[in-house]
């Protein structure tokens, strides 16, 4: 049993993702959760309060009396049944035939992702997940991450095919990268095909804030980080370590938002005005040295 299966039942109002889990913080009055912790290490994108797993094991363990103990439901990854019954790029080719044959009850057009757009994507959907396949600059497929659907009941958001590196990028288009000067990366694949669907050049994360920032250096762009709302922490971290190409955008979220996709929804207009506001950041002209 990991750091994060002892952790889950410690917390409160706890929600457990592939690798790391986002609830109440501990040490002030949270009221929404704004506190994540990893196999190794924790931190508070309100308080900021950060420091190592076992550390805050130990302290959630003295403290255990003051917390409403909730089970701990076994996590399941469903890409661990599908691979036993064909490869996974079969999966994924079935999952969007089935997609496309059933679009109008499809939870992505609920996201406002048009069938034009699942169509290029590949986008599927089966046993309520759906799969997102992930290709390299030549189309082949090289990954996959499946996202929990509606109502689905799943302690992980996202998983991904066992072994898969969880630094590997989603990339709706490697053409576009390689066109467009700026690429924005969310921490959400729906928030980056919205992106997409807007025109620009986007990609996103398979595995959460937590990403290696090596997984960026071949591409040699300017890389506007988006974050949910709550996590700029995370992508001031991720951001800062890029040098000359990071920098985060600050959204004004409205009520009841929290990710790209809930902008996408409801203020699509002004979402396109920031994405192009970013072509036009004089700061770029400095931060690259020329």
């Amino acid at each position: 049993m990991s750091n994060l299966d002892d952790i889950y039942s410690l917390l409160e109002r706890a929600h457990r993702y592939e690798d790391y889990i986002a609830a109440l913080c501990p040490f002030h009055d949270d009221t929404r959760p704004s506190f994540f912790v990893h196999e190794d290490f924790y931190y508070c994108s309100s308080c900021s309060k950060k420091g190592k797993t076992e550390t805050l094991l130990k302290y959630l363990n003295r403290n255990a009396n003051n917390i409403i103990q909730i089970p701990i439901k076994p996590f399941y990854n469903p890409w661990s049944t599908w691979v036993t019954q064909a490869s996974m790029e079969r999966i994924c080719i079935r999952a969007h035939r089935f997609a496309v044959k059933n679009s109008r009850t499809f939870y992505m057009r609920e996201r406002g992702i048009d069938i034009e757009t699942i169509k290029e994507l590949q986008i599927g959907w089966k046993d309520n997940w759906i799969i997102f396949p992930i290709t390299d600059q030549d189309g082949q497929y090289i990954g996959a991450v499946s996202r929990a659907g509606k109502n689905k009941q799943s302690e992980a958001k996202y998983v991904i095919p066992r072994g898969q590196d969880p630094n590997m990028l989603y990339v709706p288009s490697w053409k576009r990268i390689e066109k467009e000067q700026i690429v924005f990366l969310t921490f959400g694949i729906i928030d980056a095909i919205s992106i997409y669907q807007l025109g620009y050049a986007s990609m996103s994360t398979t595995g959460g804030k937590r990403l290696n920032p090596d997984a960026l250096q071949h591409i040699r762009k300017f890389i506007v980080v988006i974050p949910d709302k709550g996590e700029t922490m995370g992508a001031m971290q991720l951001s800062s370590n890029l040098g000359w190409r990071g920098k985060v955008m600050r959204i004004d979220w409205k009520d009841n938002m929290k990710d790209v996709n809930d902008y996408f929804l409801n203020y699509k207009n002004h979402l396109s005005e920031l994405l192009i506001g970013e072509y036009n950041d004089k700061n770029w002209n400095y931060l690259g040295g020329g």
